[in-house]
């Protein structure tokens, strides 16, 4: 099985790779990596310590750890450089909400007055 691993504490350096094969198997992370990651063919895994806290693979993204959105009262919502499809917590609204590309919007889709 070749697979690799990489400290992120760098976080100066640009990793390219152009391959990595592996077979399938359980994964098991090297002691003494507080933070690193592993891509294979399997799919792409984040760990901190022996912890695995991301996979992503074929069939989606799974987080083993609660996800948080980035923060704002509804007056200092963003207004510039965001991108539809991005999600924030309102903290007034007490709820995430969603950028259709024009407006933000419930996840549903539906007017934040709905």
């Amino acid at each position: 099985m070749a697979r690799r691993m990489y400290d992120l504490d760098n976080g100066t350096e640009d990793i390219k790779v152009k391959s990595i094969e592996s077979q399938l198997g359980p994964l098991r992370l090297k002691d003494g990596y507080e933070n690193s990651f592993l891509m294979s063919t399997d799919g792409f895994f984040l760990a901190s310590g022996n912890e695995i806290l991301l996979t992503i693979d074929n069939t989606g993204a799974y987080f083993n750890r609660p996800v948080y959105f980035r923060q704002y009262t509804t007056a200092l919502r963003p207004t510039e450089d965001i991108y539809e499809g991005e999600v924030i917590y309102d903290s007034t609204l007490k709820k995430c909400i969603l950028y259709n590309g024009t407006a933000w919007v419930n996840l549903d889709g539906t007017s934040l007055g709905a």
